[in-house]
Formats: structure tokens, C-alpha cells, sequence
């Protein structure tokens, strides 16, 4: 079970969840390894690989833990083609035509628990793609793809220069919509517009200037309580589910 021949053309997912979302998302399956077979969720994942002529192999705790150093694998772990990204002028095209379209920019999160976080959240509510900076951004590593329960295998993800990237989303239609804690105008206010990128800044600096530049909106949570300001992936929560509530009720 070496990692070294594969560094370049395979990935690692582990845990359940993860395992079963790539068996059923884009990214091929090389082979399973599997401590135990008790769980309903197991048998799904057994089923699912003999349908796709998926080799799985028995391991030990031990193995298994040797392959994902440090890491809650839940007994299986799956190896995967690495994660492809989609680039802008694609993503774009598939957007064009649509009268309504949500996308996320990710201004330079870099805990991959956020970002995990943040694509299920996206996966929940149906956003069309998320955008993340070639640097500055957590990488979509299998912590990643556990923290997101398997979400990221069925995102479209682009990597992307971000004022790029808005300038383009800004030139087809699409209006962009800031998260900033001193931004005067109040989400429960706020008139969203049917094709938006929402952009969300980082843990520690938030909006960068150059891309908090490119917005055309600036928007706040308002906080009632002790604390002035919410992690990001419950902050993205919050307005992904604000976007969807605004844009489907009725007229």
C-alpha cells in the first residue's frame, strides 16, 4: 500500500461518507482498502464497487492508519484520480445561457476544515461552482474531502486569478455580492440579484483589497451577541441559504 509511486496520477479519500460520494462523483476509483464490513453504509460502498469492477482489499487498523497518518478513516480508505479542475472560460459557457446562477469566490481560505465545510454547504444549496485563488487557498487534499462529507467530488471547482476571474463573471451578467463585517448593508435587507458570485474572505483578513474592489456589493451579518464576527463556513451558510430564500419566493 506505498504512496510513493502515486503521488503524481492518484489521490487518497478515507472515510465513509468520502468513499461513497467518489464512487458516485467524477473522480475514478483505483481500489478500496476495508477494515470490516459491519456497517449499512459498508455494505452500500461493497455493492457500489462490484458494479464498477472496483478492487477491494482487506487491511488492518494499523495499515490503514499508516496510509492516512493521523487521520479519522472510519476503516477505508479509497484510492482516487486526482481532483480536476474546471477553468473559466468552461465554467462560463455553461453558465451563459442561465437566467439565474450562483457562484462562491473563496477569497484565501486556507484551514481545510473551512473549505471542507464550505463546499458541503455549497453542495446543499446548489451553487454552480466555487472559485479559489492558485494561491493562498487550501488545497483539495482528502481532509478536505472528509470535512465536506464527500461534497467536493460532485462540485465543478475552479482555480483561477480571483480579480480575474470576477472581472469575468462581472462581464457575463453576473453581480458580485461581498461578505465584510463593516459593510453598512444588511443581508435581512438585501435585494439579491439572480446571477451572483458571493464572495467570502479569510479567516483572519477577510476581503482582500483588490477582489473587495471588484464587488458591487458589500454585505454584513448582523451579530447580536459577545463575539463581532462568525467563522467563515458558518457565515457562507448563512448567505447561501439567504441567496436561495430571496431567489425563490415568489414575486
Amino acid at each position: 500500500m506505498s504512496k510513493a509511486n502515486d503521488a503524481n496520477n492518484y489521490d487518497y479519500v478515507y472515510g465513509r461518507k468520502p468513499v461513497l460520494e467518489a464512487l458516485k462523483g467524477r473522480r475514478q476509483v483505483k481500489e478500496i482498502w476495508l477494515a470490516g464490513t459491519g456497517a449499512p453504509i459498508v455494505k452500500e460502498i461493497i455493492k457500489a464497487s462490484k458494479r464498477q469492477n472496483i478492487i477491494i482489499k482487506q487491511a488492518t487498523k494499523y495499515e490503514l492508519d499508516k496510509l492516512t497518518p493521523g487521520a479519522v478513516h472510519q476503516g477505508i480508505v479509497a484510492k482516487v484520480t486526482v481532483f480536476q479542475f474546471l477553468d473559466m472560460p468552461k465554467l462560463i459557457s455553461r453558465l451563459n445561457e442561465r437566467k439565474k446562477s450562483l457562484v462562491v469566490i473563496l477569497d484565501g481560505i486556507t484551514d481545510p476544515r473551512n473549505l471542507g465545510s464550505l463546499m458541503r454547504s455549497a453542495l446543499c444549496f446548489d451553487v454552480d461552482a466555487i472559485i479559489i485563488p492558485k494561491a493562498r487557498s487550501a488545497p483539495i487534499t482528502p481532509a478536505v474531502a472528509k470535512t465536506s462529507a464527500g461534497a467536493v467530488e460532485h462540485l465543478n471547482v475552479v482555480k483561477a486569478n480571483l480579480a480575474q476571474a470576477a472581472s469575468l463573471l462581472k462581464n457575463n451578467d453576473f453581480w458580485l455580492v461581498g461578505a465584510d463585517v463593516t459593510a453598512e448593508e444588511d443581508v435581512w435587507d438585501f435585494k439579491w440579484p439572480l446571477k451572483t458570485a458571493l464572495v467570502l474572505g479569510s479567516e483572519g483578513k477577510g476581503l482582500s483589497v483588490l477582489v473587495k474592489q471588484k464587488c458591487d456589493f458589500l454585505i454584513n451579518i448582523p451579530i447580536s451577541g459577545r463575539l463581532d464576527s462568525l467563522n467563515v463556513a458558518v457565515a457562507g451558510g448563512i448567505l447561501l441559504n439567504e441567496y436561495c430564500r430571496f431567489t425563490e419566493a415568489p414575486v
